[in-house]
């Protein structure tokens, strides 16, 4: 009998210690996590997040698509200003041909678009044309000069989706050069020099050449530094430019 008592008091003090132990673990566990905005990672180790903007210019409200999977919003929720009745009509028109994916109806829309005096309807425009990506890059481009802040760093969000589906490195060349020469904003001529990575030199200096020659200051400052980082020599002038560029012909 004393034998059993001992044996049932021994179980008893055993349950006990393994419950103590637990609760202890359990309540230093809770001490050391970190409260609110972390995210759990592998092996059960948890780190706060970092914020991390894609790029230095605000990026757009509404959600860029990706690889034409997801079709974002053309108007503002519903919440349309008035317009005169014309441009109502065009602005419905901008977003039946969107909600019909007919590119062609798209772009026969553009130009009333753009010389609209309403940025809704220019808005529109940007993420029709946004949708449908390298086939509508030129009419995009356009609207990175846009008047409105909005719409231009709408388009200019669009411009990044888009430029990402031009395969021929000439043609890629091309749009990059035709953006540059339209932004006046130093943060966002810098992200599109960013696209002349990886393309050919030649192809890039000389289109950074015709950038350097142009009226806009701002382009011309961003083309001085790319031109140094794509050739490894800083900009002197435009005839050591020309020579350099005579040098990749040999």
């Amino acid at each position: 009998m004393a034998k059993t008592k001992t044996i049932v008091l021994f179980g008893m003090a055993t349950a006990l210690a393994a419950a103590a132990i637990f609760l202890l673990f359990r309540a230093n566990d809770e001490k050391n996590r970190p409260s609110g905005g972390y995210a759990a990672k592998g092996g059960g180790v948890r780190e706060k997040e970092e914020f991390s903007p894609k790029k230095k210019y605000r990026l757009p409200s509404s959600p860029i698509p990706s690889a034409h999977t997801v079709r974002p919003p053309v108007s503002n929720g519903g919440q349309k200003t008035q317009l005169p009745p014309d441009r109502r009509r065009l602005l419905n028109a901008i977003e039946s041909a969107y909600d019909a994916d007919d590119l062609q109806k798209t772009l026969e829309l553009f130009e009333q678009a753009r010389n609209a005096p309403e940025p809704e309807i220019r808005s529109s425009m940007v993420w029709s044309l946004g949708w449908f990506g390298r086939k509508a890059l030129p009419q995009l481009t356009e609207f990175l000069s846009d008047a409105d802040a909005e719409v231009s760093n709408d388009a200019l969000g669009q411009w990044d989706s888009a430029i990402q589906e031009v395969t021929d490195e000439k043609e890629k060349i091309r749009f990059i050069e035709d953006a540059m020469s339209r932004l006046a904003d130093p943060a966002a001529l810098e992200d599109v020099a960013l696209e002349y990575s990886g393309l050919d030199e030649k192809g890039v200096v000389e289109s950074l050449i015709r950038v350097l020659t142009s009226q806009n200051e701002a382009a011309v400052q961003v083309a001085k530094e790319t031109y140094e980082t794509v050739t490894g020599r800083p900009f002197t002038s435009m005839a050591a430019a020309y020579q350099l560029l005579s040098q990749m012909d040999d």
